[in-house]
């Protein structure tokens, strides 16, 4: 179980396979990794570990549909196409990491410390003046109470959530002083709608805390994504996006990061960002 992202950007693996097929492996090939690191650090053996089996449905590259236990060995071995076909993934502008890096996920369940890292996110923007605070504005103006969120937190339990509530964020300065939301409002303004695109990729992107406007050339090196572009004075300006993962972050806080590179990414591509929650 996990929310699925991914920058719609057209490419010669998605002409080879259905896309429902695509993202349904590459969905199944992240999960069974995930849950194969999952239990290698919990001591496993990797053999123990791919013998783990669980109730799935796949869809192999011919587009057909199988049901019933699978073992994550067996996951890794129908998917095994998507090896052969990474190499088109070299020089895609939409390939954030490694092989089919427009695509990514969320993992359930969402740690402790990957939400904890998402309210000081959310204070900082919230303290913020710039348009960094509009994803907050959005959850004032609509009220959005976060249910979806909540409800799972509630019905699954740490099967979603590690924390069992969602951590306040209060802010003390700045345009909401003396107003609170959750995180799980916070969730529920990123993954809003089902498709993400213009303007509020560029808030999304601000509101991480990674992107930077300025009227400097960045140095080599020294960022993860920049672009240039002309602002309403006719002014050159640059893009500058940095969100690097730390050493110490967990798997959800790098996904959660990974999340706001998209965005950012699909922002500069003039790309649709689509979730499926």
């Amino acid at each position: 179980m996990a929310i699925e992202f991914w920058i719609e950007q057209e490419c010669p693996v998605k002409d080879h396979l259905t896309v429902p097929a695509f993202k349904e492996m590459l969905k199944q090939r992240l999960i069974a990794r995930g849950l194969l690191e999952h239990d290698l650090q919990q001591g496993m053996s990797r053999k123990q570990a791919e013998d783990q089996s669980f109730k799935w449905q796949i869809i192999g590259p011919d587009g057909v549909r199988r049901a019933g236990d699978i073992r994550i060995g067996a996951i890794l071995d129908e998917t095994r196409i998507l090896d052969v076909l990474r190499d088109h993934c070299t020089g895609c502008p939409a390939n954030l990491a490694g092989s089919y890096g427009c695509y990514n996920l969320v993992n359930y369940p969402i740690s402790a410390r990957a939400e904890l890292w998402l309210a000081e996110v959310a204070r900082k923007a919230g303290e913020r003046t710039d348009t960094g605070n509009i994803p907050l504005r959005v959850i004032f103006d609509r009220r959005l109470r976060g249910e979806k969120f909540s409800r799972m937190r509630h019905e699954m339990g740490r099967r979603a959530f590690e924390l069992p509530a969602a951590p306040d964020v209060r802010f003390d300065r700045g345009p909401f002083k003396r107003r609170t939301v959750t995180t799980d409002q916070v969730l529920d303004v990123l993954f809003l709608t089902r498709e993400l695109s213009g303007s509020f990729l560029e808030d999304l992107s601000l509101f991480s805390g990674g992107l930077e406007i300025t009227d400097q050339e960045p140095r080599e090196g020294t960022f993860q994504f920049a672009s240039a572009a002309v602002d309403a004075k006719e002014k050159k300006v640059w893009y500058v996006f940095n969100l690097r993962d730390g050493l110490d972050d967990d798997r959800s806080t790098r996904q959660l990061k990974g999340f706001f590179r998209a965005a950012f990414r699909a922002y500069q591509l003039e790309r649709n960002l689509t979730i499926e929650v």
